[in-house]
Parts: structure tokens; C-alpha cells; sequence
């Protein structure tokens, strides 16, 4: 009997020793637990490691000795610095080109006013250089007309004296030669006083036969002077003419005559 009392207490006893083993496990896990989070919170990542290799041993570490303190001489009084005339001015950020505005409204219709008025002025430029060009030719070319006139004047007056000089010249040399033949047969008769001149007008034909009496202009006063220089006009007929027909029709119409007792 007594053994079996001894034996029911045993398992009853064994069964809190394990309770009491597990709840102790337990609890240092708990705090194992715990170290093990703390721990890998707070440490830092792992640095690289590095090593230094010695050929020689340091020598032994010395005491460091107070330094002395030695005293700054004064210091000399620098010069002053002279400042150049010309001061070096610094370099001006350049400024950022400025972004071209539009034109506006205004301004656009201004620009067109001030390019037509600039055409205008160059159109009136044009015209005025134009006439003036014009008016250049047309006073050369009244110039060059006058001088074409003033030469045809000049060659026409040269001509007209030349043809005067020609006429007067075969007038003169026609005359001279009627002249001539008439006083061939003139006789003068005696008891002329003086040097007195008679002047007849006579009328030709073609061939210089004289037409009708001698016309008289002039008498010299001394009739026997004038009968006798009638009648040797006549008697001269057909008195010679000169070769132009302008001027033989001159002689035709109307010769003059002139004759004194002594020519000179």
C-alpha cells in the first residue's frame, strides 16, 4: 500500500517540472529573440577592411616636446600700391540679344506709307533726270539745226555775192565790150566844150538787134554830142550780149548807156 501512494504522487510531480521547463524555454527565446533584432538594428553595415603592411618596425613613440613659441618680427610698412592711370575695366556680360517683337499694326502700315513715298521720290528722281536728259538733246540738236542753218545762210550769202560778183563782173565786161563797138563807129564832132556825158536807154532782142530809138535819159547839153551818140547806138545793132540768159535777158530789157566826149 504505502508503495503505491509513492508511485501516484511521482507523474504529478513531473508533470509541472515539464510546464515549468517549456515556459523557461520559452522566455529565453523571447529574449534571445529580442538581442538578436536589437542587434542587427543598430549595427552599421560592414565596412571593407583595410591592412597596412610593415617592412620595419616604428620606432618607439617619443613624447611630444611644448613648442617653442618665437616671436613674429614687426612688420616693415609695405609701400602703397600705386594704382595704374588707367583702370582695366571689367569685361560687361554681353546682354542676351532681345527677341524681335512682331510688327504691329501702326507700324506695318507705316512702313508701307514711308516705301511708297521712297518709290514716288525715285519715279519723280527718274523723271526729272529723264526730261533734263531730254531737254539736253533737243538744245543739242536746235544747236547743231542753227549751225546747219547758219552754214546754209553763210553758203547761201557766199553764193549770192559770188553769183552778184559773177554778174556784175560779165555786166560790167558786156558793157565795156558794147561800149566799145559803139564808139568804134562814134564820131564826135568838133566844137564839143567841156566833158560833158549824154545817157541812153535801149531795149534788145535776143540776138542784141536794139528795139525801136535809143531812149535819152540825160542830155550832155550839146545836141550835135547827143545826135552823134544816137546814131552810133544804131549803127552798132547788134551790140554784144553777155553768155548767162539771166543776164542777157537783163540787157533786154533795159541797157543803159553812158558816154562823155573824153573818157578817163
Amino acid at each position: 500500500m504505502p508503495r503505491a501512494a509513492g508511485s501516484a504522487r511521482a507523474p504529478a510531480g513531473d508533470r509541472s517540472s515539464l510546464w515549468a521547463g517549456l515556459l523557461s524555454a520559452l522566455v529565453h527565446a523571447g529574449l534571445v529573440l529580442a538581442l538578436v533584432l536589437g542587434v542587427s538594428w543598430r549595427n552599421a553595415p560592414d565596412q571593407p577592411v583595410q591592412a597596412e603592411i610593415w617592412t620595419q618596425l616604428p620606432g618607439p613613440t617619443l613624447a611630444p616636446q611644448p613648442e617653442r613659441v618665437v616671436e613674429a618680427p614687426p612688420k616693415a610698412e609695405a609701400p602703397p600700391i600705386r594704382k595704374p592711370d588707367i583702370a582695366i575695366k571689367a569685361a560687361k556680360p554681353k546682354a542676351e540679344p532681345k527677341q524681335a517683337k512682331l510688327p504691329s499694326a501702326k507700324a506695318e502700315q507705316k512702313r508701307r506709307e514711308l516705301e511708297k513715298r521712297e518709290q514716288r521720290e525715285q519715279r519723280e528722281a527718274a523723271r526729272r533726270v529723264l526730261e533734263q536728259e531730254l531737254l539736253r538733246e533737243e538744245k543739242m540738236a536746235m544747236a547743231a539745226e542753227l549751225e546747219q542753218v547758219q552754214l546754209r545762210r553763210q553758203r547761201a550769202e557766199t553764193q549770192a555775192r559770188t553769183t552778184a560778183q559773177l554778174k556784175a563782173m560779165a555786166l560790167r565786161d558786156a558793157q565795156d565790150r558794147i561800149r566799145l563797138k559803139i564808139r568804134g563807129v562814134l564820131r564826135i564832132p568838133e566844137g564839143i566844150k567841156g566833158n560833158p556825158e549824154v545817157v541812153y536807154v535801149v531795149r534788145l532782142f535776143p540776138n542784141g538787134e536794139i528795139m525801136g530809138t535809143p531812149e535819152k535819159l540825160q542830155s550832155s547839153g550839146q545836141p550835135a554830142y547827143d545826135a552823134a551818140v544816137e546814131a552810133a547806138i544804131l549803127k552798132a545793132s547788134p551790140l554784144p550780149l553777155p553768155t548767162g540768159a539771166g543776164l542777157a535777158a537783163d540787157f533786154r530789157g533795159g541797157l543803159e548807156l553812158r558816154f562823155r566826149p573824153r573818157e578817163g
